[in-house]
């Protein structure tokens, strides 16, 4: 059964209301993996609580991000070390809005995480050096948040492509994305995760939401390492390594981990 048939039972929202009902810039996350059959049941399940983001009629949008990191890949080896103190950078493109945006993701103590971001152009996205200006916005989110001063050696990394659906809980502050056709590029190399694989990520005040409680209930455990970032990285720089989210490969998305899958992107981003 094609899982999209599923959506016609949600009542749609604007991106106006999702932000005023639930925008979570400081949240919890909690990431879950399901199989197609796993994702209808719980879609069904979270129709009478749930709307769906709606935009111009489309329900399942395109997401295109390109990470930047040190050469040493810095960002990544934080989390791969599971430091308690870490952070992302991005850049992001909403396809079908034909926004983009600068992003940066702080992650604090009690697993909170901030999310703070600028509206850029299509040059910026398209640069192969962080602005002076974007550099200074994430200087201060850093410091601000950890007290330390970064160098700007920061030079693009991976890109990924992945769509995703969003649903905004009626009554409390919850959200809900769905990311599927997970897509990575770097350089000349390509991989993907298998399609019929959903990275569930359910985003609340505190963590401990009923979106959890219904996962957890039905058998479904958070998956811990989990960033796609991070799995991206393991895909495509470090595939002759373990790494932290090497089992997560293996075992959530049972891909092993030599099996390069070369393939054309179905939507490219803007050039």
């Amino acid at each position: 059964m094609e899982f999209k048939n599923t959506l016609q039972g949600f009542t749609g929202i604007s991106l106006a209301e999702l932000k005023d009902r639930a925008e979570l810039m400081q949240r919890a996350n909690n990431k879950y993996v399901l199989d197609t059959n796993t994702l209808i049941i719980f879609l069904e399940a979270m129709q009478n609580d749930f709307c769906i983001l709606e935009i111009n009629k489309i329900r399942d949008f395109t997401y295109h991000n390109i990470y930047w990191d040190s050469p040493n890949l810095r960002t990544f080896y934080d989390h791969n070390k599971d430091r308690r103190k870490r952070f992302k950078v991005r850049f992001r493109y909403y396809l079908e809005s034909n926004l983009f945006f600068f992003e940066v993701k702080i992650r604090e103590a009690r697993s909170i995480t901030y999310k703070y971001r600028l509206p850029i152009d299509i040059e910026t996205y398209q640069t192969k050096r962080l602005p002076e200006a974007l550099f200074r916005f994430l200087s201060e989110k850093i410091y601000q948040h950890y007290a330390y001063t970064l160098a700007n050696d920061f030079i693009p990394s991976i890109q990924n492509s992945y769509l995703r659906l969003t649903l905004v809980a009626k009554e409390s502050v919850e959200r809900i994305t769905v990311d599927h056709q997970l897509l990575f590029t770097f350089e000349q190399q390509k991989d993907n995760l298998p399609f019929n694989r959903y990275i569930i990520e359910v985003k609340s005040t505190t963590g401990r939401s009923s979106v959890d409680r219904w996962l957890q209930h039905n058998h479904y455990r958070p998956v811990s390492k989990c960033s796609k970032y991070s799995i991206g990285v393991s895909l495509l720089k470090l595939t002759h390594k373990n790494t932290q989210f090497t089992p997560t490969i293996r075992r959530a998305f049972h891909k092993p981990m030599d099996s390069f899958k070369h393939i054309s992107l179905s939507v490219k981003p803007p050039s």
